[in-house]
């Protein structure tokens, strides 16, 4: 089990290819289905136009140049898993009107992370995140002087170099 997953625009691509192979396919089979009902094709029309958008879009690393182009995030990895989904649906629903149509169950996302493992790395980000701000306010206030404590220091110095005096 991993806490990360990454997304390569590479995978991307790999997945809108097949999400597009799979979409094709069961669009051959609502065009030629009889038992589906003139809404639903309209329906299905409607979405695969939406898959036919998404896997145009061309996923890169950094500096999308083209058109087409955007740069690789989460969010597009989650639009491909949802389309994946909702494409099974899809699936299964025409497959009950006795369309011709192969049922592709895509991949399961991943294992969803255990709750405890969750709340120790927020816990131990809000940690963190405390003793950064404390490091970045203590060297401020230490370069700007903003609590006296150089002059503190100073006159402390003073103070034992004047008892050190009188001892000698």
């Amino acid at each position: 089990m991993s806490l990360l997953n990454v997304w390569t625009p590479t995978d991307i691509a790999n997945g809108q290819k097949q999400l597009l192979a799979d979409a094709t396919t069961t669009d051959q089979g609502v065009t030629t289905c009889t038992g589906a009902d003139a809404t639903t094709k309209a329906q299905w029309a409607t979405f695969f136009a939406d898959v036919k958008t998404y896997c145009a879009v061309v996923p890169v690393w950094f500096f999308p140049t083209g058109t087409n182009e955007t740069i690789t995030t989460g969010k597009l990895a989650d639009q491909l898993q949802a389309y994946q989904r909702e494409l099974f649906a899809w699936q299964q629903r025409l497959q009950g009107m006795k369309c011709s149509v192969l049922v592709n169950n895509p991949t399961p996302p991943s294992v969803a992370i255990d709750p405890s493992v969750v709340s120790a790395m927020r816990w131990g980000g809000v940690i963190a995140g405390s003793l950064a701000a404390a490091y970045v306010v203590g060297k401020i206030s230490t370069t700007l002087n903003l609590f006296g404590t150089a002059s503190v220091l100073r006159s402390s110095q003073k103070e034992s170099r004047r008892v050190l005096r009188r001892y000698r």
